[in-house]
């Protein structure tokens, strides 16, 4: 809800109000949202592709093979996978726990579990 639709006595939603919502929605499509990039339906292959764009054009950025990347918001982590793969460090963060460990588990099924370390925050002194 907009601050201007919100009643005027009433005050307005601080953050964690409106990320739980949020939360509570991905907490729920968390297998779908890993499943997707396995897919062989329409919708499954604009997200693959989507995917795929991101790591070619992370790929086109000539950053060093063993640079430190931040993916925020990064759900059941294929996009973070697919970066590792390359050689970087992902450093990805999310605020549901399942897709957090979900990317764990991709992770190490890729063999890249080393070069991915997602978290619920990020500091800077994570990097």
């Amino acid at each position: 809800m907009t601050a201007a639709a919100m009643p005027a006595d009433k005050p307005e939603p601080n953050a964690a109000e409106w990320q739980e919502p949020v939360d509570s929605h991905f907490q729920d499509c968390a297998v779908y949202r890993e499943e997707i990039y396995r897919g062989k339906n329409l919708n499954a292959l604009i997200y693959q592709q989507r995917g795929k764009a991101v790591v070619e054009l992370v790929d086109g950025l000539g950053l060093a093979r063993d640079a430190n990347i931040l993916e925020v918001v990064c759900g059941a982590g294929s996009v973070a996978v697919g970066l590792a793969q390359r050689g970087p460090t992902m450093r990805a963060i999310d605020t549901v726990q399942e897709m957090l460990d979900r990317m764990r588990t991709a992770a190490a099924e890729a063999g890249v579990a080393a070069r991915v370390h997602p978290n619920g925050r990020f500091e800077c002194p994570d990097f």
